[in-house]
């Protein structure tokens, strides 16, 4: 291993800017994705105003005998896209994310040459200065009519719009007196000056080739904020096609493109499609030692069922699409559904229409019982390692019955929600009687390109009760115009809607103002109908 030469400086923060103007940073490949929330952004800002240290940079420039594609390498720094990096760029092993807060939040958008992502802009580097609350905060989504007091930070880090901003707070004369302008004008000073003048020191490191670099990243980002599994195993296991943290953010935006999911859960999901890749491997995520990532990375075909694992998440999800009506990500009562379904298509690569009942059974089954929370973390892996023999074609079950462990359906819950197995289930089970009726396992598919959505209504307002809400999937033109669902109950359509549980009983009830009435009856309906569904199509015993 060559001798590795270690410099240090201290720079303003306008040196940085320049440097990344100028194409003087890289990115490596096995560097961590931006994922700081809005309040550290606010925090290392509000730490630069008043003059605290946030840390040290490390930069590092490999031998000049190695050479790596700069095609492979993340460009993007605080929502601005690189040029193309010059001979003497340093690449960022330590750093990361404060450097595209600050290059993010204080670039002049109005004088560079960069091209801009102007929605993660808006989403992550708005931010401005409050002079009259005295702190940093999100900017809105346009600044053309912003507030006098309110000053975007890019401007006060950049000395020529000293003159700018001085004058703003003068022509705002009529609401303030001369007294107050000068405070103003004063604290405009100061703050501008605070963000010109800080210097941030960095560790220049040169020499070594990108296994050092690789290492040294690890070791001291494991030392600072935690690097996560997948964090880890990325920078372990990149190479210059290929890259675990980038494909997965991939998918992840394949699966928003598709409705299945939006940004706001792409990042919790994030975990789950790390653990499907980790249980891809033969072994459920649970079992540490043979999933965790000093084995992994160890795997001579990672990369290739990387990739497999990563197609077959689109296939997993056209499966809980067109078979099971799930068109959204929160209808999926337990993650390990979606983890054993993509290891079905990992091992089969297409669905075979003999396993498509068998696979719904499967899915239902586990989901009424909700065998994943009432099974212990070792009968969570025999109940793998029998779906996985069932994707093999040792058994002809996919469902693990453990002889110690007695499951039965919970009691019909109170109310409708997302917040346990037992109500998702029976949402899920309306959506499906809503297309299907009785006849839910099916080896028809659905057309899920017409049903994109499934919108939940509430008949009457202010009532939470399992009889007042009705699932419409976005498929029959006269009820997507409708603003309240009401409508169905008239009259008009006697003898329709059937398969949203509604009959002509309860239209006389709600004709005649008797919403109690209809209420009790409707939800009774729900029950007898889900019973009968859970003890004479899934064989399973009530509680």
């Amino acid at each position: 291993m060559s001798k590795l030469q270690i410099n240090t400086r201290v720079r303003r923060l306008a040196y940085y800017l320049d440097d990344f103007e100028k194409g003087n940073f890289r990115i490596p490949f096995f560097q961590r994705r931006y994922k700081w929330e809005a309040k550290k952004r606010r925090d290392l800002f509000d730490s630069i105003i008043k003059g605290f240290p946030i840390g040290t940079i490390l930069l590092w420039k490999p031998n000049d005998d190695i050479n790596f594609n700069p095609e492979y390498e993340d460009r993007s720094i605080g929502s601005y896209t690189l040029e193309a990096p010059n001979d003497y760029a340093n690449y960022i092993l330590d750093g990361y994310q404060r450097l595209s807060t600050i290059v993010g939040c204080l670039l002049n958008p109005n004088k560079t040459k960069l091209i801009r992502d102007e929605e993660e802009w808006l989403n992550n580097f708005n931010l401005i200065y409050n002079f009259k609350s005295n702190e940093v905060e999100i900017g809105p989504k346009s600044l053309k009519n912003l507030d006098f007091y309110k000053v975007p930070l890019y401007q006060l880090a950049d000395t020529k719009e000293f003159y700018n901003i001085q004058t703003k707070f003068v022509q705002n004369t009529n609401l303030m007196n001369e007294e107050e302008v000068q405070d103003y004008v004063a604290k405009f000073q100061e703050i501008a000056y605070q963000i010109q003048d800080y210097v941030l020191p960095s560790v220049d490191i040169i020499g070594g080739d990108f296994d050092t670099a690789n290492q040294m990243f690890v070791r001291v980002n494991t030392q600072g904020e935690k690097v996560n599994e997948e964090e880890q195993l990325s920078a372990i296991t990149s190479t210059e096609s290929f890259r675990l943290g980038s494909q997965i953010s991939d998918i992840l935006d394949d699966l928003e493109k598709t409705n299945f999911l939006n940004k706001k859960k792409k990042e919790s999901f994030r975990e789950n499609i790390f653990r499907t890749i980790q249980s891809s491997f033969g072994a459920l995520y649970l079992d540490s030692k043979a999933t965790d990532v000093k084995s992994l990375s160890k795997k001579n075909n990672f990369s290739e069922v990387v990739n497999l694992t990563l197609e077959n998440c689109l296939k997993t999800v056209a499966f809980f699409k067109n078979y099971l009506a799930v068109f959204d990500l929160k209808y999926i009562p337990a993650n390990l559904h979606f983890i054993f379904l993509v290891q079905y298509f990992n091992i089969k690569r297409e669905l075979k229409d003999d396993d498509i009942e068998k696979l719904q059974l499967w899915f239902w089954q586990s989901s009424y019982t909700n065998c994943f929370t009432k099974y212990n973390p070792a009968k969570r892996k025999k109940a793998f390692e029998h779906f996985l023999d069932f994707c093999n074609g040792k058994n002809n079950d996919p469902f693990y019955w453990d002889e110690e462990v007695k499951l039965k359906v919970d009691k019909f819950p109170d109310k409708i929600d997302f917040g346990g197995v037992r109500k998702q289930a029976l949402a899920l089970y309306l959506v499906n009687y809503a297309i299907k009726k009785e006849n839910i396992l099916s080896n028809e598919p659905l057309n899920s390109d017409k049903i994109r959505v499934v919108n939940e209504y509430k008949i009457f307002r202010n009532e939470n009760s399992i009889g007042n809400t009705i699932f419409i999937p976005f498929q029959r033109n006269e009820l997507n115009k409708q603003t309240s669902i009401q409508f169905i109950l008239s009259q008009e359509f006697k003898g329709k809607f059937s398969e949203l549980l509604i009959t002509d009983k309860m239209r006389e009830l709600y004709a005649e103002k008797r919403n109690r009435e209809f209420l009790e009856l409707r939800e009774k309906l729900i029950e007898e109908k889900e019973n009968e569904f859970i003890t004479k199509v899934l064989k399973l015993e009530l509680e």
